[in-house]
């Protein structure tokens, strides 16, 4: 087990504690006085975006506590109120998902607050019927509960208008910090944020593969996400600035189906494409097996290296990937805040991006060793 799946593993055991917390503090607030009922187990569920148990156990935690009431067939109530002493530090998290990328940013935001006495309150925004509005009402929820300050990932691409929500943000009374999704004009941003730099992904990728000898290199990407554009810009400057052949096959759609990935693998052939970068590291896994069906051998006829680490290891020929450091942002990003929360108004805005890092695995490789390991020749149609 790799320090990734440690802190998967601590955090998933922590959304029952980032729940109970969330409850807890509801009722010290007063929306849920004594003798109240809770929302229903499902309805806790879908509002904090977690599962069924996670909502049993943060509720029999708070039993055990003695401020709610398990009541078999008429619901939860509150029983009594906690103790007003020695509150921690409270920090509201809204994040898209606490799948794929982020529980490890949310792990590293857990890791500063518990170091410091703090705690979070976690809201997920992920299947918002009208996504900026949601996000917008649950920002709201969050502060309802008199957070001293806030971590959010807001939705910034898509429908919403990203600068009139940055603005909508920026106004908020209490210190803000945006990790990972942040304005498409960095520099103009009035808010503190910590993000990983997938133009710096695009570029370094496309530099890993002309650093092992490819000189025709493809893009398979996801567009119009909240890394999509960045990682094209890097992709496409890199290309230019090495003088490589353009002429690489280049494919964005907002999602894959099978012939979409089996008609990429035959342009791939037929442009005799010798590297291709992926965004992200699933479109590279399912890629995989229609290279071998028009017979180009990873990484003997074409090395393939994908942005994120998510199935990267598990794919039939493990990936070498660009991985974007989520721990990184979220203890950075956490750091930030408790700076702004110590400082008060006059706290400096601050702006990091992080640079994602090389992971090598089997599907690259140079190309003089490549051929020297290659199968004789043999027909690819």
């Amino acid at each position: 087990m790799d320090g990734n799946d440690r802190r998967n593993i601590s955090y998933r055991g922590n959304l029952t504690s980032a729940l109970a917390e969330s409850v807890r503090q509801e009722i010290l607030s007063g929306k849920w006085p004594l003798q109240a009922r809770l929302p229903t187990d499902g309805e806790l569920a879908r509002t904090h975006g977690v599962g069924m148990n996670t909502v049993r156990r943060a509720l029999t935690t708070l039993a055990s506590e003695g401020l709610v009431e398990r009541r078999r067939g008429s619901g939860t109530y509150v029983v009594g109120t906690p103790a007003q002493v020695a509150t921690p530090i409270m920090v509201g998290v809204l994040v898209p998902t606490t799948r794929h990328y982020f529980p490890d940013l949310l792990a590293g935001i857990e890791s500063v607050l518990g170091a410091h006495g703090g705690q979070l309150m976690l809201r997920i925004t992920e299947n918002q019927p009208a996504r900026q509005r949601g996000e917008l009402r649950q920002v709201d929820e969050l502060l309802a509960q008199s957070p001293a300050g806030l971590i959010l990932a807001p939705t910034l691409v898509g429908e919403v208008d990203p600068e009139a929500y940055i603005r909508r943000l920026a106004a908020i009374s209490i210190p803000v910090v945006l990790a990972e999704r942040i304005p498409a004009r960095y520099a103009d941003s009035p808010l503190s944020y910590v993000s990983s730099d997938p133009r710096r992904g695009g570029y370094l990728a496309v530099r890993h593969l002309r650093d092992i000898g490819c000189e025709r290199i493809g893009l398979l990407s996801s567009r119009n996400t909240a890394t999509s554009e960045g990682f094209y810009e890097g992709f496409s400057q890199a290309i230019r600035d090495y003088g490589l052949n353009s002429d690489g096959p280049v494919l964005r759609l907002p999602g894959y189906r099978e012939e979409d990935f089996a008609a990429y693998a035959e342009r791939a052939r037929t442009q005799r494409s010798d590297g291709i970068v992926c965004l992200g590291d699933v479109n590279a896994k399912r890629l995989l097996p229609q290279l071998g069906e028009r017979g180009l051998a990873v990484p003997e006829d074409v090395s393939v290296i994908a942005y994120e680490d998510e199935v990267a290891r598990d794919a039939e020929v493990p990936l070498t990937a660009m991985v974007p450091p989520r721990y990184e942002v979220g203890r950075i990003a956490a750091h930030i805040l408790l700076r702004h929360i110590e400082l008060g108004p006059g706290s400096p805005v601050t702006h990091v991006t992080l640079e994602p890092q090389l992971v090598l695995r089997a599907s690259t490789a140079s190309r003089t060793a490549a051929s020297s390991t290659a199968k004789p020749a043999h027909d690819q149609r």
